[in-house]
């Protein structure tokens, strides 16, 4: 990060390590999520950022950039660090990254630089790089002092981008986690620990699939109704 960052201000937060904490090891998928699902190293990926954002309002500065340690930084980054000129008005919280997955996105688009961003109106999970504003900051704090779901959940999740308009995206993205480059992880201590269920642990039950099937349609076609009245669409936003 040192070297990746260099000539840039910058502060190191140690991350909150979740095997010293207490909680599951992993999230059951068959139960509803809540504190007490939410395993010992999510948890501790909450934390972490809640400490970063707690040292950014001890600060005076009215913006921040918030990197986890695994992510790969474009050329075109460091231009964004200089100043806050190309910040959208009222943006609390601008995201930096991609996972290169379809997410829906705004028609209208506000320049910045040589990019440009939109509002993100969908999921868009991940917390690898983004810009957040005092107030955001205040408002992720206040909603994770007893986290019911992973912090990309709480953060970038579609509840939240529609109860918060001004969530926006970066495009094409500056920045992108190592998992999602060919040979992005150069370090094994870079590989996430956070585990995954395993749906073979956790199979659905018959029923529950068998709902599950039968409203997918339904919910697509809200979803899709939803999408044209809103005047959005999907992209699949770039690396760059």
């Amino acid at each position: 990060m040192s070297e990746l960052l260099q000539g840039l201000p910058f502060e190191r937060i140690p991350a909150v390590d979740g095997k010293t904490l207490e909680g599951c090891e992993v999230s059951d998928p068959q139960l509803p999520m809540s504190y007490e699902n939410l395993s010992r190293y999510n948890r501790g990926n909450v934390m972490s950022h809640r400490l970063a954002w707690t040292k950014f309002l001890e600060t005076d500065e009215r913006f921040a950039c918030i990197l986890e340690d695994d992510v790969v930084l474009s050329p075109g980054f460091r231009g964004f660090m200089q100043d806050e000129i190309w910040l959208p008005a009222g943006g609390h919280v601008v995201k930096l990254e991609t996972t290169r997955q379809p997410i829906l996105l705004s028609r209208r688009r506000i320049s910045c630089r040589d990019r440009c961003a939109a509002v993100l109106k969908s999921a868009h999970f991940g917390t690898a790089a983004y810009v957040i504003s005092r107030e955001g900051a205040r408002f992720f704090l206040e909603r994770t002092t007893r986290p019911d779901r992973p912090l990309d959940r709480l953060m970038f999740s579609r509840a939240t981008t529609e109860v918060s308009p001004y969530t926006y995206q970066m495009i094409p993205a500056p920045c992108i986690q190592s998992q999602h480059v060919r040979n992005g992880i150069a370090f094994s201590e870079l590989t996430s620990s956070i585990p995954l269920p395993d749906d073979r642990k956790y199979p659905k039950p018959i029923m529950l699939k068998l709902r599950n099937e039968v409203r997918r349609p339904f919910l697509q076609a809200a979803h899709f109704l939803h999408n044209l009245l809103s005047g959005a669409r999907y992209y699949r936003v770039n690396f760059a």
